[in-house]
């Protein structure tokens, strides 16, 4: 079996995200709060916005040399200094080069615990996902993925 990737992004299930709870922000984050790190100097108010929120998955969009892999950077160490579980964080980014690198910064901001947070670029995290789930939407685990 052949997918296309065009074709991946007609699979969707809405209802399966409607039932994801979000934890309740508020609960998770007290501003009297002391990390190690002082994200407040090293961040403009942007950056501190996206780093500091709690509120479920973030996307990053902005130009090239405005921060943004520092940004993630920092939220990623933001996110495990506040005691989430490093397997509970996601980081994907179009590039393999960026993802490692990204979780190396963090890692030496932070400690070590930032080199488990799973990273990877959209397309080898998606394909892993369709092979993981391939029988549940109908689709042979050995298919092939033609990009043109």
């Amino acid at each position: 079996m052949t997918i296309f990737l065009k074709d991946i992004f007609l699979i969707k299930k809405p209802h399966t995200l409607s039932s994801y709870k979000m934890p309740d922000p508020l609960h998770l984050y007290d501003h009297k709060e002391q990390f190690n790190i002082k994200y407040e100097e090293e961040l403009n108010s942007s950056q501190m916005e996206a780093v500091t929120s709690l509120n479920g998955p973030m996307l990053v969009i902005a130009g090239a040399g405005s921060g943004k892999t520092r940004t993630l950077t920092y939220r990623v160490a933001r996110l495990v200094e506040k005691g989430i579980s490093p397997a509970a964080i996601l980081l994907l980014t179009f590039t393999r080069k960026a993802s490692l690198e990204m979780l190396s910064r963090a890692a030496k901001l932070l400690d070590n615990r930032c080199e488990r947070v799973s990273g990877g670029t959209f397309h080898s995290f998606s394909n892993s996902m369709l092979r993981k789930y391939a029988s549940n939407i109908g689709f042979d685990k050995k298919y092939t993925i033609l990009d043109r």
